[in-house]
């Protein structure tokens, strides 16, 4: 079925709860088409997964860690070929151990309850928070230190993206754009869309920089100045494009729909 240039597939999925779709492929750790996944339960079929971190790789999931405190793992990054992940409800940085378990690298951020959004830029590993919506650069070791303060408003940085050589990210309550100055500030590029309260997810497709929304499950391009320029329409009655990836050369997005989990491939025309 198409939606207003969305093709769409419908997953054999029987139940799902707090699943965040948040990296496709880890090259960096020498792994190939590896859909990586954080949250807490997901049931398909005859296998269950649970808590952390896990990973497909051929025909089966692994479970690689046991429990963490937390209850969310929210975000997913891979730096200096390890993979970190940022949780709530006491925003806390862990670092896999390569076998079976999470290492606690930075502690609590203050009042930040939620680390939503992981990103490397410039060969350091920065984390977008809620509800103050700030900007943090881990230290390597055991801290973050806060590098942008709160975007007016702005209470979520939802999700972080390096487009162009500069780091970017979208916000909540006013799903606004905006650009890191590589110091201590961020700057707005692009104002509120419409209703949409939520840029939920970036990505980077033929090179342009791509958001996915919580309001009619839209997707926007940058026009690299200081708009967004709607892509696509809603699907059905999907929400949020809670996550977008480029895979082998298409732009997916992932969605929930009536409590219905699908699969969004974006029918692009690309030009040379």
């Amino acid at each position: 079925m198409e939606v207003q240039g969305i093709i769409f597939y419908q997953l054999n999925i029987i139940s799902m709860r707090k699943i965040l779709f948040l990296l496709l492929l880890l090259p960096m750790l020498g792994v190939s088409q590896v859909l990586t996944i954080g949250g807490e339960v997901l049931k398909h079929q005859n296998m269950i997964l649970r808590k952390n971190y896990i990973y497909i790789d051929g025909n089966a999931w692994n479970q690689v860690t046991t429990d963490i405190t937390e209850q969310t793992i929210y975000s997913l990054c891979v730096y200096n070929n390890k993979i970190y992940c940022g949780t709530d409800p006491n925003g806390k940085l862990y670092e896999w151990n390569g076998t079976n378990a999470w290492v606690e690298v930075a502690p609590k951020l203050g009042a930040e309850t939620h680390i939503y959004s992981l990103c490397v830029y410039n060969g350091k590993l920065y984390g977008g928070t809620r509800p103050n919506g700030k900007l943090y650069e881990w230290n390597g070791t055991n801290a973050w230190v806060e590098v942008a303060p709160k975007l007016g408003s702005e209470t979520y940085i939802n999700s972080l993206c390096v487009y162009n050589g500069k780091l970017y990210g979208g916000t909540y309550p006013s799903g606004k754009l905006y650009e890191w100055n590589g110091t201590n500030a961020w700057i707005e590029k692009a104002p509120k869309l419409g209703t949409v309260t939520a840029i939920r997810s970036m990505c980077i497709y033929n090179g342009k920089l791509y958001g996915g929304t919580n309001v009619a499950s839209k997707l926007y391009e940058w026009n690299d100045i200081n708009a967004w320029v709607e892509k696509s329409g809603n699907v059905g009655t999907a929400a949020t494009i809670y996550s977008l990836c480029v895979y082998n050369g298409k732009l997916y997005g992932a969605v929930t729909e009536n409590s219905v989990n699908l699969l969004l491939e974006w029918n692009a025309i690309l030009k040379p």
